[in-house]
């Protein structure tokens, strides 16, 4: 397999592993715990729109454990300057905190 890296702009919610199987309908798995803690993270459309029929606009939505999601995701108040440039390109608007 090869390497990848990606920037994509999504949006997220507390969720534990419990919460997101009750959510989906779905029973929790013997080996699974419940109160694993995590993400639900929604995820916009091929061009990073939020206009879908799911839960906040989103096109699909997953469930992330909350480790794996805080070493892949950093909130959109805070982030360094590549990433405000890709936050650019995908239309938001950007300000840095003390500029006129």
């Amino acid at each position: 397999m090869k390497n990848y890296i990606g920037t994509k702009i999504i949006k997220a919610r507390a969720m534990n592993l419990g919460d997101y199987n009750e959510h989906r309908g779905w029973n929790i798995q013997e080996n699974e715990n419940p109160d694993d803690p995590g993400q639900l993270v929604g995820y916009p459309d091929a061009h990073g729109n939020f206009d879908g029929e799911l839960e906040g606009g989103c096109h699909y939505i997953s469930w992330s454990p909350a480790d794996v999601f805080d070493a892949s995701y950093k909130p959109m108040t805070s982030m360094p300057f590549g990433l405000a440039i890709e936050a650019m390109k995908a239309g938001y608007k950007v300000a840095r905190a003390g500029w006129n």
